[in-house]
């Protein structure tokens, strides 16, 4: 008998492939984008930081990041839900705060690939 559980997922990465995710920081505080020069954004993810991404600022002044998947990042992973944090650091004061918490699914393949026997 097998057990399968559903949970929600903020993002799906398809396990030893290429995929980019990328995220709009918000600053709760006012609602605006929050202005990521002179940060850095990384994500955990799995208990124990299985894996750690270091983020791309890809417009500082919108608050526009993304993280870069390679096969090798989660080659190893198992098909199954991960915790995120997306942590970002203020380069001037050195400190740390978070900025997005949710859920990633590792998927065993690409949407519409069939996996064979042979």
């Amino acid at each position: 008998m097998s057990l399968i559980t559903a949970v929600a997922v903020d993002c799906i990465i398809p396990r030893n492939s290429y995929k980019d995710l990328r995220f709009q920081i918000i600053n709760f505080d006012t609602g605006d984008n929050y202005n990521l020069i002179n940060h850095e954004v990384t994500m955990t993810v799995g208990a124990g930081e299985v894996l750690v991404k270091n983020g791309i600022i890809v417009n500082a002044s919108e608050g526009m990041v993304k993280f870069e998947f390679e096969p090798n990042d989660t080659r190893d992973l198992l098909a199954r839900s991960y915790h995120a944090d997306i942590l970002i650091r203020d380069e001037d004061s050195d400190m740390y705060w978070p900025g997005w918490s949710g859920t990633i699914a590792v998927v065993p393949f690409l949407s519409g690939e069939v996996e064979s026997n042979e």
